[in-house]
């Protein structure tokens, strides 16, 4: 009874707490996470994940973003919240123009739709943005890699970019010549942020510029982004994904006769040195035998000489395990005959009887031709004798020679 008492009290207990708590919601910390796909030095695939505390979101929500002045659009250049993202770049691209090239490839990637001026970790978390959204971010995760970098205000556009200094002119500018804008000594080259999110493999790198921004008059605009009392930063990662391999296999020749040699060659693309590359043979295209491991050259190319011991028909490919490196991918299967020697040895005397017969006819046809020189006009001399036989003798002008019909032959 007294236990019973107790559930009863449990249960009341429960019940009244459900009532109260009935349409309560309770605020639980989120991270936001973005990703971006990005291309290394090496040109291998990367891929960099962000992860923004829901606190640091609030935080720069908070502050304020009006910009009072030009001059105080330097406010929205913030490195130390995205520092963890510069110092992952980093690690991977060494030089200055390399990690630039690389910030520009995360810019690159967002959404481009006009809007207020908002704080980079916004602009992060919403993953869209306009030309000053994608300066403010650009420039503060270079200025928290190390880079000297101002913003670039082009009031005839209303548009904005970012200046980056750098010691020598840029080397992977694909223009014939690199644009800058000189500023307190120095030569800080365009980095455009603005892009095509399809197309962000190919976008705008640094010293290069649109073309209806040249020739324009930049106000440059110094980073002064007050950066006390942050609560928190960001954290990042940068992770080598795997190469995806095309590969290829070509056999010497489609038949070939019992105890020949038969040359397997193949490739990677992108061409890759130093690629494992697995050999497969098999009598019935399903029941696959190791045949060899090779390894591919600085071309990207392998070669393998395989000798056939028996007859029938045999199938190949070449197989690339997965790893860490790269992904799992086979070769189209290419098919062989292997035919008895005596087999091959008759075909071959064969055709070569055949290539014989049917040459006689040519060879006849001009064996008469030198014989008989009645196909050339000849004017025949009858006041001249053949000193052999005494017979007619006709010049030729083709071949500007007597000609003896009797003998038939020339003097």
């Amino acid at each position: 009874m007294r236990l019973s008492r107790q559930l009863l009290l449990i249960s009341y207990v429960v019940l009244l707490f459900a009532n109260i708590t009935q349409g309560i919601y309770f605020a639980v910390a989120v991270d936001y996470t973005r990703s971006f796909s990005l291309v290394g030095p090496d040109s291998a695939r990367y891929e960099l994940t962000v992860a923004i505390p829901s606190s640091l979101l609030e935080y720069y929500k908070s502050k304020d973003h009006v910009a009072h002045s030009k001059s105080d659009y330097g406010k929205f250049v913030t490195p130390y919240a995205v520092a963890p993202i510069a110092s992952n770049l980093r690690s991977t691209y060494g030089s200055d123009e390399s990690f630039a090239n690389a910030v520009l490839m995360i810019t690159h990637q967002l959404s481009y739709a006009q809007r207020l001026a908002v704080y980079p970790v916004e602009t992060l978390v919403d993953g869209w943005g306009d030309c000053d959204c994608f300066s403010y971010l650009a420039a503060s995760i270079m200025k928290a890699g190390g880079l000297d970098v101002m913003l670039l205000l082009y009031e005839a556009k209303e548009h904005m970019n970012v200046g980056v200094y750098l010691t020598k002119p840029p080397s992977q500018a694909r223009t014939s010549s690199s644009y800058f804008y000189q500023y307190g000594g120095k030569e800080y080259y365009v980095a455009e942020t603005t892009g095509d999110p399809a197309k962000w493999q190919v976008g705008w790198r640094v010293g290069e510029m649109p073309e209806n921004l040249r020739g324009l008059q930049a106000y440059v605009i110094e980073p002064t982004g007050g950066e006390k009392g942050y609560p928190t930063q960001v954290s990042a990662r940068i992770d080598k994904l795997p190469r995806s391999i095309t590969l290829t296999l070509t056999l010497s020749v489609a038949t070939v006769s019992e105890g020949g040699q038969l040359v397997l060659q193949g490739s990677v693309t992108p061409p890759v040195q130093n690629v494992h590359v697995t050999l497969y043979a098999s009598s019935d295209g399903s029941t696959w035998t190791f045949l060899a491991t090779v390894t591919t050259d600085s071309q990207g190319s392998f070669i393998y000489t395989w000798v056939a011991q028996k007859t029938g028909k045999y199938f190949f490919k070449a197989f690339l395990p997965g790893d860490l490196s790269n992904i799992e991918s086979s070769s189209p299967v290419q098919a062989l005959m292997v035919e008895p020697l005596f087999q091959v040895v008759f075909r071959n005397v064969l055709l070569g009887a055949i290539l014989v017969a049917s040459s006689l006819p040519i060879i006849a046809f001009a064996l008469l031709r030198k014989g008989n020189p009645s196909t050339s006009p000849l004017r025949p001399r009858l006041a001249y004798r053949c000193p052999f036989c005494n017979g007619h003798l006709g010049y030729s002008r083709e071949y500007q020679r007597w000609y003896c019909y009797n003998c038939q032959r020339y003097l």
